[in-house]
């Protein structure tokens, strides 16, 4: 015990002996006695509003136990998602078919608005692939999946 409410134990002594000489030793005996009652009765207390203290926030605990699991299911699931995803984003697809390195682009469709009610003119239409481009001097560009696994600098 070095402090008590902010005073040393010297300063504490200090002020017993002032007491007993100001209050004399029968006076010091019934105060110490009543200090006493008065201390007691507050640890009483402070032990009986702790106690519903710690009640109240079991309850509240119980309550709220199916929502917090229900979280850490939810959270456990979309972490095996990422997990998943991220194995499937670093797994190397097969060279496309055309022979390149560069993955083929697939055809494009449009949509023919009309306003006729023939369900021929509503189904989308495919556009012819796009010419080859001649091969450059350059080098082709490595797939997505070689630089998926690559670390960030």
């Amino acid at each position: 015990m070095d402090q008590f409410f902010g005073i040393g134990l010297w300063e504490v002594l200090m002020i017993a002996v002032i007491a007993l000489v100001v209050l004399g030793p029968r006076q010091m005996i019934i105060l110490s006695r009543k200090a006493g009652e008065y201390l007691r009765l507050l640890n009483q207390m402070w032990q009986k509003a702790s106690a519903e203290i710690k009640d109240q926030l079991d309850d509240i605990d119980d309550d709220t136990g199916g929502v917090t699991k229900g979280f850490e299911a939810l959270k456990n699931e979309a972490t095996k998602a990422m997990q998943s995803f991220q194995e499937n984003l670093t797994i190397a697809s097969p060279p496309p078919p055309n022979g390149s390195e560069q993955p083929a682009a697939p055809p494009k469709t449009t949509v023919a608005t009309s306003t006729s009610a023939s369900p021929a003119a509503d189904t989308p239409k495919q556009e012819s692939a796009p010419p080859a481009k001649p091969e450059s001097s350059a080098p082709p560009k490595p797939p997505y999946a070689a630089w998926v696994g690559k670390p960030k600098n």
